[in-house]
């Protein structure tokens, strides 16, 4: 224990330096991405407050949406025919635009929820709002529509037993997400930034290439581990040491990752509600078949990022031991953190063959279509939720590298004596 705090403290400078580089771009990254979808305010937050107070508030957006959108598009008649009208003359200078008719177009209303004359900004906000509540209005229908297709399919006298099974499975999941209680619209601009930012943000995966891509190398150069293995600690318990701390030393990273994301969730959003409701209130999410609020499926992305770097992270540690020079262990290591690209970026490749699209699913880490409606995968005849299997082959590889990294610093420890 007492080499493990003594690596873990040598490294925390280094360690909160890189966090903080890290988290300064990673929280500048968000708050554009929460200022773009929060740019309509005040007037998103009060035209949805005054919507709410109806109870056809999804009817009503709609409604709002194709009325403002038909007065833009007026507005754009009156200045084209302004331009271009009878008294046009070609071999005239154009004419000057009168500041009434720009106004019409790009200055917000006074009032919220009053579109005459209606503004750009006017009609992008309704058009965010539609798109936000179709999904509340919707996902129960469309999900009610997935358990007609399965059951049609049985009336329909599909005989393959594994297509039945995963149809019940899913029907399965499916009511349990009906079950799920919703009453009231939400706003779900934050959340849905909230969401989409950590299914795609690639920080995590960068931090474990910085943080442990010289870890082991960098001690076989300087004669550490020699010296270590000469001790009365040996190789074995200063590998683990030096393992335990690097692992440790992600952690708070990812603290401190998750600490900044929920801050400047809750900086913008205008309802912490939002996170109790079902995940399928968020746009795209309608047909996930997982039956979790939106806090519940933030908490499923974290952890499944986080047990993908962890297992990514020894499988760097280990080259770093094998390179035994710093800058090839960087080289293989960055190979290693390119994976999820590497994979994401060849699913066309496979886009006929959904089992192997579902594995490079989860080589890819592509969290989004691990918790959807593809979720299943075919287990000796036996549909399997694809995310516990992604979790059954990151925990074997997260075991298996370090293992190997124990016994080869054994091996090497012997032969340095």
């Amino acid at each position: 224990m007492k080499v493990f705090f003594f690596i873990l403290k040598k490294d925390m400078k280094i360690l909160l330096l890189i966090s903080l580089i890290l988290m300064a771009f990673s929280g500048t990254t968000q708050y554009l991405k929460y200022k773009e979808a929060m740019q309509n305010e005040p007037y998103y937050s009060k035209t949805f407050k005054i919507f709410n107070e109806n109870e056809d508030i999804y009817e009503l957006a709609e409604k709002e949406y194709a009325k403002a959108n038909s007065e833009y598009d007026s507005s754009y008649n009156d200045i084209f025919n302004f331009m271009y009208g009878d008294d046009y003359d070609s071999s005239k200078p154009p004419k000057e635009i009168p500041s009434h008719l720009i106004e019409r177009l790009f200055m917000p209303s006074s009032k919220s929820g009053k579109y005459s004359p209606t503004a750009e900004a006017d009609v992008l906000m309704l058009s965010q709002m539609s798109e936000q509540l179709y999904a509340q209005k919707n996902f129960k229908k469309l999900i009610e529509d997935q358990i007609e297709n399965y059951d049609r399919n049985v009336r329909r006298g599909v005989k393959d037993e594994y297509v039945l099974l995963e149809a019940k499975k899913l029907t399965e999941d499916y009511n349990q997400v009906l079950n799920l209680p919703f009453k009231e619209a939400v706003d779900t601009r934050a959340s849905n930034v909230l969401i989409t930012y950590l299914t795609t943000d690639f920080i995590p995966f960068i931090a474990v290439f910085i943080l442990f891509f010289h870890r082991f190398s960098s001690e076989i150069q300087s004669r550490r581990f020699l010296q270590f293995s000469i001790s009365k600690y040996g190789p074995c318990k200063y590998t683990v040491a030096k393992l335990l701390s690097g692992f440790a030393g992600y952690l708070i990273f990812y603290l401190i990752y998750c600490i900044v994301i929920f801050s400047e969730f809750f900086l913008f959003d205008n309802s912490s509600g939002t996170l109790f409701a079902p995940v399928q209130v968020i746009a795209d999410y309608e047909l996930s078949p997982e039956p979790l609020t939106v806090l519940q499926y933030v908490l499923c992305i974290m952890i499944t990022k986080l047990i993908y770097c962890l297992a990514l992270s020894g499988a760097i540690m280990l080259t770093s031991f094998l390179s035994k020079k710093v800058i090839v262990s960087g080289i293989t290591g960055l190979l290693l953190t390119s994976v999820p690209i590497i994979f994401g970026r060849t699913y066309d490749m496979y886009a006929a063959n959904l089992d192997r699209h579902k594995i490079k699913i989860i080589l890819s880490c592509d969290i989004f279509n691990m918790y959807h409606n593809i979720n299943y995968v075919n287990l000796f005849k036996t549909p399997i939720k694809l995310y516990w299997l992604y979790f059954i082959i990151a925990v074997i590889l997260l075991l298996s590298f370090p293992f190997v990294l124990i016994l080869y610093s054994k091996k090497r420890g012997a032969a340095s004596v």
